[in-house]
């Protein structure tokens, strides 16, 4: 396989798995309030159970646990479109430009899908929060592409018609 197929193989992976992180975000909005506290509540007892166990003497909330949950899905999102945005386009600014309002969208189209859901209603407070989490995810995602650059250039073999047998500088 040549590079434009790889390249091309890498674009479809990311992106599915993009359109998947959104899906679930969407899906855990349609439920409806008793499926979600429910979700929450187990989860809230699990994580105190855990932290019991290994003598920790904090205990989370259930609201904890949603907001974190939030924050999380999102940093998840966040994390594949700019991954996504980067295999797509090699403009840096481009990418930020593509992947700071598609997740922002995601958070305002997620929060309203909850007025469609018994018991649920949209959060300007939950939209900030999911932004925050799609921020960091990017983020993330920049300073892993960074760190891959830098290693693979730190590394890199010299150019055939080096004399010294020394990398080329950075640029």
């Amino acid at each position: 396989m040549n590079n434009t197929k790889h390249k091309r193989l890498l674009q479809i992976l990311l992106l599915l798995l993009t359109v998947c992180v959104v899906l679930f975000i969407f899906s855990n909005s349609r439920e409806n309030a008793a499926e979600s506290s429910s979700r929450s509540q187990q989860l809230t007892r699990f994580i105190n159970y855990a932290l019991r166990s290994v003598n920790l003497p904090w205990r989370v909330t259930e609201h904890l646990v949603r907001k974190a949950a939030h924050f999380l899905e999102y940093a998840l999102l966040g994390f594949f479109v700019a991954l996504t945005a980067a295999s797509f386009t090699a403009r840096k600014l481009l990418r930020g430009m593509i992947a700071f309002p598609a997740c922002l969208l995601v958070a305002v189209i997620d929060e309203n899908i909850q007025r469609f859901s018994s018991g649920r209603t949209p959060s300007r407070t939950d939209v900030l929060i999911d932004f925050c989490g799609s921020s960091f995810g990017i983020c993330f995602a920049i300073g892993i592409l960074i760190w891959v650059l830098y290693i693979t250039h730190k590394y890199a073999l010299p150019p055939p018609d080096s004399q010294d047998g020394e990398p080329p500088a950075l640029s």
